[in-house]
C-alpha cells in the first residue's frame, strides 16, 4: 500500500506539472489560432509533429530504453556501463543530426504543399529535433536514476513557459505571417533545454558506482532492445505525431488543425499513464532482478489501478469540458468533438491492457512485440485512408481508436504468451478476489500442521 501511495504521489506531481504546462501550450496555441487563424496554427503543429518524429530518430532508439538500462544497471551498481550506454546514446544524436543537416540541404523542390510548409524550415526543424532528441536521453536516463520529476520538468514547464513568451514576441514583432519566427523560437527553447538537462544527467551518472561492465555484449543488448522500441513508441507515445503527417494529404490545413489540438489533448492524458509507468520502473527491475513473480505482479497491479483510473478521469473530463474547450479555439474546433471522444476512449482501452510491451522487453523480448506494432500502423494507415474522406475528422478518430485497440490487445496477448501473467487491469482484480482465498488456505495449513 505504501508503494502505491508513494507511486500515486509521484505520478501526481508530474501530471500536475505537465498539466500546468499544458495549459501554458493550449494557451499559446489559442493564440494563434485567435490572432493568425485556424490555418497558420494547422501549420505550426505540423512543424511541431516534425520535430517530434525526428528527435525521435536521432538517438536511434537508445533514448526509448535509457530509463530501462539506467534503472538496471543502477540497481546493480553498474556505473561504468551505463556511463558508456549515455555517451553512445549523446553520440547518436550529434552523429544523425550533422547527417541531417546535410540531407536537408540536399532535399529537392517539394512536391506537396506541406512538405513546402517544412521545407521553408527546415534548419529550424533539425536543431530543435536535435535539442529534444538530447532532452530524451537525459530525461530517460534521469526516470531510471529515480529522479522522474526533474526529467520531465524542461518538457512540462520549460518549454511551454518558453512557447508563451515566443507567441507573445511574435504578436509584437512577428507581422501577418509570423509561422517562421514562431518555429525558430520553438528551436531555440528546443535546444537550450537539451544543454540544460544534458548537464543535470551527467551530475547523475557520475554518482552512480563504477561496478563492473559487459563489453561488447553490453553493445549487442543495447541495439537489441533499442532499434525496436523505435516503432514501438513511433506506434504510442508519437502516434498523434505521426498521424498528423499521415493525415496532411488528406485533410486542409483548419481541419489538420482541428484534429492536432484533439490529439494534443489526448497525448497530455496519456502522459498521465505513462507516468504511473515511469514511476514504477525501477521497482518492477527490482523484482525481476530478484526474480519475485509476487513482487513484480504487485507491482504491475498498483500501477494498472492508478493508470485506469486516470484514463477514465481523463475521458470523463473530455466529455463534460471538450466542447467548451474546443470552442474557445473558434467555431470550427467544434467538429472536432466527436473525435476528440473516440480518442479518448482510447486512452481508456490502453490503460485496461496495461503496460504489455514493457514487461515483455523487463524478459528481454521487444522484438516480439514488432508484429502487433506493424499491424497497428498499418490499421492506422489503412483507416486514414478508407474513412477520412467519407468521414472527415470523425474518421480520423476512428482510424485511431483501431490502432490503439489492435496494440493493446496485441501486446497484451504477446505479454500473456511470454511471460504467463496477465497485465491487464482483469489480472489484477482476479489476483486480488484469490487472495483471500489463498490467505484462508494457509491458515487452514499453518492449523493442521500445529495439530500434526
Amino acid at each position: 500500500m505504501a508503494s502505491l501511495r508513494q507511486a500515486g504521489a509521484k505520478s501526481a506531481a508530474i501530471f500536475l506539472g505537465r498539466l500546468t504546462g499544458a495549459a501554458l501550450l493550449f494557451a499559446a496555441q489559442l493564440a494563434i489560432s485567435r490572432l493568425w487563424g485556424a490555418e497558420t496554427l494547422g501549420q505550426y503543429l505540423l512543424f511541431v509533429a516534425a520535430i517530434n518524429l525526428i528527435a525521435l530518430v536521432l538517438p536511434l532508439g537508445f533514448q526509448i530504453v535509457g530509463g530501462y538500462f539506467a534503472a538496471d544497471y543502477a540497481a546493480r551498481g553498474q556505473g561504468r556501463a551505463l556511463r558508456r550506454f549515455a555517451a553512445l546514446s549523446f553520440a547518436h544524436i550529434a552523429v544523425m543530426t550533422v547527417l541531417l543537416a546535410i540531407l536537408a540541404s540536399l532535399l529537392p523542390a517539394p512536391a506537396t504543399d506541406w512538405l513546402e510548409t517544412l521545407a521553408a524550415g527546415r534548419l529550424a526543424v533539425v536543431v530543435g529535433a536535435a535539442g529534444l532528441a538530447a532532452t530524451m536521453v537525459s530525461g530517460a536516463l534521469l526516470v531510471g536514476l529515480r529522479r522522474p520529476i526533474l526529467s520531465y520538468a524542461p518538457d512540462a514547464l520549460v518549454r511551454p513557459a518558453g512557447v508563451v513568451l515566443v507567441v507573445a514576441a511574435a504578436a509584437w514583432f512577428g507581422g501577418e505571417s509570423p509561422l517562421g519566427f514562431l518555429v525558430a523560437g520553438l528551436a531555440a527553447i528546443l535546444a537550450v533545454n537539451g544543454i540544460v538537462l544534458l548537464g543535470a544527467a551527467l551530475r547523475s551518472l557520475a554518482a552512480v558506482p563504477p561496478g563492473g561492465d559487459e563489453g561488447r555484449s553490453g553493445y549487442r543488448r543495447w541495439w537489441r532492445f533499442a532499434l525496436p522500441w523505435v516503432v514501438i513508441v513511433a506506434a504510442t507515445e508519437a502516434m498523434f505525431d505521426l498521424d498528423l503527417v499521415l493525415l496532411a494529404g488528406h485533410l486542409a490545413p483548419a481541419e489538420l488543425a482541428v484534429f492536432g489540438v484533439c490529439g494534443r489533448f489526448f497525448v497530455l492524458a496519456a502522459f498521465g499513464i505513462g507516468a504511473v509507468w515511469s514511476v514504477m520502473l525501477p521497482d518492477l527491475f527490482d523484482a525481476e532482478a530478484r526474480a519475485d513473480q509476487g513482487a513484480l505482479s504487485a507491482r504491475l497491479g498498483q500501477a494498472n489501478l492508478v493508470a485506469v483510473a486516470v484514463a477514465v478521469a481523463s475521458f470523463l473530463g473530455a466529455a463534460i469540458g471538450g466542447p467548451f474547450v474546443l470552442g474557445l479555439f473558434g467555431p470550427g474546433f467544434a467538429a472536432g468533438y466527436p473525435a476528440l471522444l473516440i480518442v479518448f476512449g482510447g486512452l481508456v482501452v490502453r490503460a485496461l491492457f496495461g503496460p504489455a510491451s514493457l514487461v515483455v522487453s523487463l524478459r528481454e523480448r521487444p522484438y516480439a512485440n514488432l508484429p502487433v506494432a506493424a499491424a497497428g500502423l498499418a490499421v492506422l494507415g489503412l483507416g486514414n485512408l478508407a474513412l477520412v474522406e467519407p468521414f472527415g475528422l470523425t474518421g480520423a478518430g476512428i482510424a485511431a481508436l483501431g490502432a490503439i485497440a489492435v496494440w493493446s490487445a496485441g501486446w497484451w496477448a504477446v505479454a500473456r504468451r511470454i511471460t504467463g501473467m496477465d497485465v491487464s487491469i482483469l489480472g489484477r482484480l482476479v489476483a486480488a478476489r484469490r487472495l483471500p482465498e489463498g490467505a484462508a488456505g494457509e491458515r487452514r495449513a499453518s492449523a493442521e500442521a500445529a495439530r500434526a
